[in-house]
């Protein structure tokens, strides 16, 4: 009775959250020469997030793409063996599966859901999200410094660097086709993490005009995050 009931709470939570959109990705986490998995400070699993996807109804065709600095606060919280991951427990590198939108997927979303609505339509697609470092970097730590001891670790492991840094941002070719193949690509990011790869990429993105960026005062094209907090 209690698990029927739970389900029907978890249901109704689901159907009335101000952010319902289905977020899915892959976190990987790496296996050290102990038998275990490389750990940080706080005894969490180092970790980087790909193949994001901010779904926003049924249709399975690309909405837009969101072209940022690195993976914020989401995890795969809808996931019950998601704790466990984070703490080195269990066996696999990878976890596949959807958690709830972190204050940037949220001001993401919101703007999207608005921008439609003006226009007397709803979204039906999904979002891609691409980051510069795809390195899960704890709050309070430089991205700059996570990313390079994720480097080190993933070189250890013989690893594929994509892992680290999507092609897309990588090459300008597959840069260049997500504006081709995107109704709309939006991009922020933050100001002192990574900057030359950020003029690398608005270099790159100067001829398209589908590109959505938001310049603060000082003229740097504004992060998510910092769209209801500044």
């Amino acid at each position: 009775m209690f698990i029927k009931y739970a389900r029907r709470l978890e249901v109704y939570i689901m159907e009335h959250r101000k952010y319902p959109q289905i977020v899915f990705s892959q976190m990987n986490r790496f296996s050290n020469s102990n038998g275990g998995y490389y750990l940080d400070e706080n005894n969490t699993c180092f970790l980087v997030r790909n193949k994001t996807k901010i779904y926003f109804g049924e249709c399975k065709n690309i909405l837009g793409t969101v072209i940022m600095t690195n993976p914020g606060s989401y995890g795969l919280g809808k996931i019950d063996g998601w704790e466990k991951f984070k703490r080195g427990e269990g066996e696999g590198s990878a976890l596949l599966g959807s958690g709830y939108a972190d204050l940037t997927m949220q001001n993401i979303i919101l703007v999207v859901n608005e921008a439609f609505e003006e226009a007397g339509k709803k979204p039906d697609g999904y979002l891609a999200v691409y980051n510069i470092s795809s390195v899960v970097c704890p709050k309070g730590k430089k991205a700059d410094s996570y990313h390079a001891v994720l480097s080190d670790i993933v070189d250890k492991n013989r690893l594929g660097r994509e892992l680290l840094v999507d092609p897309v941002v990588k090459d300008q070719e597959k840069f260049m086709q997500v504006f081709e193949e995107s109704p709309f690509v939006m991009m922020g990011f933050v100001k002192g993490a990574f900057n030359s790869k950020v003029y690398d990429l608005l270099r790159w993105a100067e001829k398209f005009q589908n590109k959505i960026i938001s310049y603060d005062e000082s003229g740097w094209p504004s992060h998510p995050r910092r769209w209801r907090t500044e």
